[in-house]
């Protein structure tokens, strides 16, 4: 696994940096690091897989393996030029017109604001300079109404000098662009320009409001839902072997009696030790009696109060308890 994060996810990280890299390399790459993962092969076919591959290229806390999605990487990677671009205007390159992708530029736009200064570095119609909104987001139709010229290239200085932003819009005075720009006009107005101080742009995914790539990276899996257990199952002190058996336990992927015979591998799914319920991964390690007395002893010699509820088993209750005995208890092995 550590192969997998540290090598080959590394390779193409120079070439992400500065161009799109196209989706059958992708899928060339992640064909080997998938195979490499599960099998230790360069190839692996798709019943060595336990687990799906987006899964596993999620954020630890998501419940994956914090394996870098290749293409959503690129996109935090392009984003850093975006910044230097805004930020950074003694670059040579500042200037240049660069075209990036449409998720690169929506992303970017929507992570940042601008504390207004003297208005040279952010642009009246694009940046989020209006307590913190666009005027995309405020005035939709009035923003359409205005040429895509005008759009790239009028800063804020310029736009607010002598109200010069008024004979940007072009389109047709329909009721609703005459609204939005009676709603504009009485911002612009309100809005007061700080000669000699520099507009600040501030990233917002960090808490200093400067950009970084991992951020970036962290914030297109913003909405997901994060998996009960596993934050603390990869903060244990513990050899790799053992976290990763306890990620295929709260993924429900180990190849109990009851996931075989849901394949038709078997008919009887009963778990032999106690003959009392199915085979499944929670009741091996948790549900079952005999698994309770063994947690009993030894949450007993750990001075723990041992959790034999019926009330714990099922659900993601499940996971939690289990990877907290697990990086507790039975793996507190010293790094």
């Amino acid at each position: 696994m550590h192969f997998t994060q540290a090598k080959l996810s590394a390779i193409p990280v120079h070439t992400a940096l500065a161009i799109e890299i196209s989706p059958w390399a992708i899928k060339c790459i992640d064909k080997l690091r998938r195979s490499f993962l599960w099998t230790g092969n360069s190839s692996a076919k798709g019943g060595s897989c336990s687990v799906a591959w987006p899964k596993v290229c999620r954020p630890p806390e998501l419940g994956g393996l914090g394996v870098v999605d290749l293409k959503i990487f690129g996109y935090a990677l392009r984003m850093r030029w975006m910044w230097l671009q805004k930020t950074d205007n003694s670059r040579p390159w500042s200037h240049l017109p660069v075209k990036h992708e449409y998720i690169v530029s929506a992303m970017f736009e929507a992570s940042i604001s601008v504390q207004v200064g003297d208005g040279t570095r952010a642009l009246f119609w694009q940046d989020r300079w209006l307590q913190g909104h666009s005027i995309a987001e405020l005035a939709p139709c009035l923003q359409n109404a205005v040429g895509s010229q005008a759009r790239r290239c009028r800063s804020l200085a310029a736009g607010c000098s002598q109200r010069s932003w008024v004979r940007d819009i072009t389109g047709a005075l329909t009721v609703q662009v005459i609204l939005d720009y009676l709603l504009i006009w009485d911002l612009v107005e309100s809005t007061n320009l700080l000669p000699n101080t520099p507009d600040h742009f501030l990233w917002k995914w960090t808490a200093d409001h400067i950009f970084t790539t991992a951020s970036a990276y962290r914030a297109f899996f913003i909405g997901q839902h994060s998996i009960a257990g596993a934050k603390i199952l990869w903060k244990a002190r513990a050899p790799r072997k053992c976290k990763f058996f306890g990620w295929l336990a709260i993924h429900d992927r180990c190849w109990t009696a009851e996931r075989r015979k849901r394949r038709n591998l078997q008919q009887d799914d009963t778990y032999v030790l106690c003959c009392q319920d199915s085979e499944t991964i929670s009741h091996l390690l948790v549900g079952c009696s005999f698994s309770r007395q063994v947690w009993y002893k030894i949450l007993l010699r750990a001075n723990w109060h041992a959790g034999t509820s019926t009330s714990l088993i099922g659900g993601k209750r499940v996971a939690n308890v289990l990877t907290r005995l697990i990086a507790s208890v039975l793996i507190p092995w010293q790094s």
